[in-house]
This record gives structure tokens, C-alpha cells and sequence, in this order.
């Protein structure tokens, strides 16, 4: 009987040290699994992170592609005056040659018309001429909507553009494409909701060349605070502004219309 028990209490003790194992196994098996998954999560993530990268550089191609059909079509028609002041001109020299031949009166009160007529070309060619050589670039667009809790590197779009002389700003995007070189004003306004704390950047291409926080103090506050930056940008260049990466937003970024408007500008100098 003794014996009997002894088998049963060694049968026992080995039951429970085979099962911790297989419940130690388990546990081991579920932590790497759980360890893959999370792998999974990363790579996915970064992989998202990419093709958004992706997508914002194609839009700015795109933007930047529209940009240069639109200024090929302005210089056209520019051309397109210039080549019509100069047969203009030509034909009133040919009418010149005719009316040479008319008598002394006739050709007196001729010269005075040709003469008030080249008056007005000439004023009409120089005209021409100073508005293509202007060539102003200037766009002004804002937010119509608040930006909810936005994530950090969160490019901002401006989806209410007022104006976009030169056809340089995509209100789809957020992105400014550069249509000619020269020297630039970047100006963008942020304004955050009650006890927000919002650090945005504006930066050309990949390199962050101004920045500003806008930070309420207290719950029933809203501050707006506004950057300005003055750049020498290349054509084809890219200019944007976005959440910070490294600062710790919180809070939404509010545009109420009219009295706190989030907004972006720029024009270009020289």
C-alpha cells in the first residue's frame, strides 16, 4: 500500500513539472509570435510612411509640371502681343510709304494722325513688354476647416486659396512649387484651439528654414502666432510648412473665419 502511494505521489509530481513545461513552452511561443507581430506593425508602418513621402513628391512634380505649362502659355501669349504691335508697326510704315505721294495738305493732316497712331503702339508695345518683364508671383491661401489633433510631421494644407498669381500654390497639397528663381517672402499663420501647444515649420525641399510655437497659457485662451522667413528659392523648388517631428503637439489647429484664420503666403522680391 505504502508502495501504491509512492507511485501515485512520483506520478503526480511528474504530471506537474511536464505541464509547467508545456505551460512555460506556451508562454515562450505566444512572446514570439506577439515579438512578430510587432515586427509586422513596423515594417508596415514604415512602408506607409514611405508611400506618403512618395505621394507628396509626386503631387509637388505635378504641381511643378502644371506650374511650367501654365508659364509657357503666359509667355505665349505674350508673344503672341508682341508679334501683333510689330506687324502693327509694319503696317503703318507701308501706309507711310503711300500717303508720300498725296499732296502737301493731305499729307500734313496725314502725319498727324501717323504720328498720334505711333504714339499709342508705342505706348501699347512698352506696355506689352513691362508686363512680361514684372512677371509677379504672389499666392495667399487658408485653412477652411480646424486641423484635428494633427500627428507631428503633418504637412498643413491651405485649402482656400484667395490668391495664386503665377499658379505656384496647390491647395490640394499644401505645396508652393517655386515657378522662377529669385528671392522669396514666406509668411504662415497658426492659430490653436484652448490650451493647445502647436509647433509648425515651414520648410524648402527637405531642409526646415523657420519655425514658431503657438501655445495657449490657459484652457479659455486661443493664441495665433505668425513666421516670416526671406529665402533665395531655385525654380522647381518645393515649400511647405508642416507639424515639427520633434515637438509635442497637442491640441488642435483652429481657423475660425474671420477672426483667426490659419493661413499661408508668399511673394516673390526680386
Amino acid at each position: 500500500m505504502l508502495n501504491m502511494c509512492k507511485w501515485k505521489f512520483l506520478v503526480l509530481f511528474l504530471g506537474l513539472i511536464f505541464g509547467h513545461v508545456h505551460v512555460e513552452a506556451v508562454h515562450d511561443a505566444f512572446r514570439d509570435e506577439l515579438n512578430d507581430l510587432r515586427k509586422i506593425v513596423q515594417e508596415n508602418t514604415e512602408i506607409i510612411r514611405l508611400l506618403t513621402e512618395k505621394l507628396t513628391t509626386q503631387n509637388g512634380q505635378i504641381q511643378n509640371l502644371e506650374t511650367k505649362l501654365a508659364k509657357s502659355e503666359e509667355e505665349r501669349i505674350t508673344l503672341t502681343e508682341r508679334i501683333e504691335v510689330l506687324e502693327s508697326f509694319a503696317v503703318r510704315g507701308g501706309q507711310k510709304s503711300t500717303e508720300a505721294e498725296t499732296p502737301t495738305d493731305h499729307l500734313n493732316a496725314a502725319s498727324k494722325i501717323d504720328a498720334g497712331t505711333d504714339i499709342e503702339e508705342s505706348e501699347t508695345y512698352k506696355s506689352v513688354i513691362r508686363r512680361a518683364a514684372t512677371n509677379v508671383i504672389a499666392f495667399y491661401a487658408y485653412m477652411g476647416q480646424t486641423e484635428v489633433h494633427p500627428g507631428p510631421h503633418h504637412t498643413i494644407i491651405f485649402d482656400v486659396p484667395v490668391t495664386n498669381i503665377g499658379n505656384g500654390y496647390n491647395h490640394f497639397s499644401g505645396i508652393f512649387s517655386v515657378p522662377s528663381s529669385g528671392v522669396y517672402v514666406f509668411s504662415w499663420t497658426i492659430g490653436d484651439s484652448s490650451g493647445g501647444t502647436i509647433f509648425t515649420e515651414l520648410v524648402v525641399n527637405k531642409d526646415v528654414v523657420g519655425g514658431i510655437l503657438t501655445q495657449s497659457m490657459y484652457t479659455a485662451d486661443r493664441f495665433t502666432t505668425t513666421g516670416l522667413v526671406v529665402k533665395e528659392v531655385s525654380e522647381s523648388d518645393v515649400v511647405f510648412v508642416r507639424t515639427s517631428s520633434t515637438g509635442g503637439n497637442h491640441g488642435d489647429i483652429q481657423s475660425l473665419s474671420p477672426v483667426q484664420r490659419t493661413s499661408f503666403s508668399g511673394w516673390r522680391l526680386a
